[in-house]
């Protein structure tokens, strides 16, 4: 094919020995070498594993594509740029690995697979502006991401962003569950928006090592580690619900000095918080009644 665009013929198609309907790719692309640009402008579907490991594709324009199924496109590494206007669905896998991913913008999909971007350590930008879940372990690993932003996303699942080290601002203002360890190791991070949160699992923060305040109004439970050493956390702002800390939540917070309560000394937050040794958090100063600023 050379280094020219590539639109897929019904030939191409009969070489990969495959009967397939002229809207869909299915299973297992044969030819591994090849190269370009793959354009095929009335593919509805990219069935599972249709181009695992074509490692010379360089950019994929499918205008009319709804469904990426799982390992479709796993394992591409030369893979840079990727345009699919009207995707909804990204399969579990989908683009794990394509490491030199740079940007991604979905603007219609509602939901990514587990791991569909794990390990696209190139990947600085994600688009997914209407999403409204963010599945297991989908950005593991994606090391360059610096920022994200899912206005709709009400739900981020289990190691959905661990290890994201270069992660410096969340912005998920309808989230209201984040999964274990879905931010730990994001060691860049400095900036939480989860108004919404009311649900906040293990480990999900531990050793964001540059969190220096978070506010939390509407979480009604801290489970094991979930600060765990971030070692430069100074505020933590929590609303009148909480009903359960875990003695380790904010274990190894040795900057810890203030935790603001949205409520007064007899609200649930001021219970579970009297109920545990001040040691459990740092010895901190709890200002009750606090009352946030508007930018908060």
């Amino acid at each position: 094919m050379g280094m020219l665009d590539m639109k897929i013929t019904q030939d191409m198609l009969n070489y990969w020995k495959k009967t397939i309907p002229s809207n869909q790719f299915v299973y297992y692309a044969l030819d591994d070498s090849l190269e370009g640009t793959l354009y095929h402008p009335s593919a509805t579907s990219i069935g599972p594993y249709a181009f695992q490991c074509c490692d010379k594709l360089t950019t994929i324009n499918l205008p009319l594509v709804i469904d990426i199924e799982t390992y479709a496109f796993r394992n591409c590494t030369s893979l840079t740029n990727i345009s699919l206007p009207l995707a909804t669905n990204i399969g579990q896998y989908a683009f794990q690995q394509c490491s030199n991913l740079t940007s991604i913008n979905l603007p219609l999909a509602t939901s990514t697979g587990q791991y569909a971007f794990a390990e696209c350590r190139s990947l600085t930008s994600v688009e997914l502006p209407s999403a409204t879940s963010i599945k297991p372990y989908a950005f593991q690993y994606c090391s360059n991401l610096t920022s994200i932003n899912f206005p709709l996303a009400t739900n981020i699942y289990a190691y959905a962003f661990q290890n994201c080290t270069k992660l410096t601002n969340i912005n998920l203002p309808l989230a209201t569950n984040i999964g274990q360890y879905a931010f730990q190791q994001c060691s860049n991070l400095t900036s939480i928006n989860l108004p919404l949160a009311t649900s906040i699992e293990a480990y999900t923060f531990q050793n964001c090592s540059k969190l220096t305040n978070i506010s939390l109004p509407l979480v009604t439970s801290f489970e094991n580690a979930v600060f765990q050493s971030c070692s430069r956390l100074t505020t933590v702002t929590l609303g009148s619900n909480l009903s359960f800390i875990a003695t380790n939540a904010f274990s190894s917070c040795m900057a810890l000095t203030t935790i603001n309560v949205m409520g007064d000394e007899n609200c649930t937050t001021a219970q579970t918080l009297q109920a545990l040794d001040p040691s459990v958090y740092n010895n901190a100063t709890i200002v009750y009644n606090y009352t946030p600023p508007e930018s908060e």
